[in-house]
């Protein structure tokens, strides 16, 4: 029982740190599109 709970703790935090890192990368796409955009401008 235990050692089932310790599974999905540690599944749920992979999951955690797999959408952190998907947001981060979508936040950075945005940020550097954003600059080249602002390039283009000036």
């Amino acid at each position: 029982m235990r050692d089932e709970q310790v599974n999905n703790a540690g599944r749920c935090l992979m999951d955690l740190a797999r959408l952190c890192s998907l947001s981060c990368d979508r936040v950075t796409v945005h940020h550097s599109s954003a600059s080249v955009q602002q390039n283009f401008q000036a």
